[in-house]
């Protein structure tokens, strides 16, 4: 029996976003992001956090969602009974999620970090990323 932990698919390069690109929406965050190319955890300053989301309805809206990430905890992305932690610290999994539309990826790169470009990637809410790989061999 082979299987693996999650799915993967291409993500061409034309469609590997950066988040230096969008400077209005990543000067509103309070420290770099976390998470994946495919999902990505932003904490934002108090102050600016309606301005966070009409900011990315201007920049980022086709090409990601996005969510409060508290509310995706309470709808169980991270599992029926999700470790305390999650809920009792605000920053744990930061201020908002942004899950990235289709075969796009978004990376935000600390000053002076390469940005390695890998075309496949995992992590997402497609299909071919969720569905787990199964091969059994008589």
């Amino acid at each position: 029996i082979i299987t693996s932990d999650h799915g993967m698919i291409d993500i061409p390069n034309e469609k590997q976003l950066t988040l230096n690109s969008f400077p209005k929406l990543k000067s509103l965050l309070s420290r770099p992001t976390s998470g994946e190319p495919r999902v990505i955890y932003c904490s934002v300053k108090k102050e600016n956090r309606d301005k966070f989301i009409y900011e990315f309805n201007q920049e980022l809206e086709k090409y990601a969602y996005l969510s409060k990430s508290i509310e995706l905890v309470e709808q169980g992305w991270f599992g029926y009974y999700p470790h305390k932690f999650l809920i009792s610290k605000e920053d744990a999994i930061c201020d908002f999620t942004i899950i990235m539309k289709e075969n796009y990826a978004l990376t935000d790169n600390i000053d002076g970090e390469i940005n390695n470009k890998f075309i496949g990637m995992h992590g997402g809410i497609s299909e071919d990323e969720i569905m787990i790989p199964l091969a059994v061999i008589p």
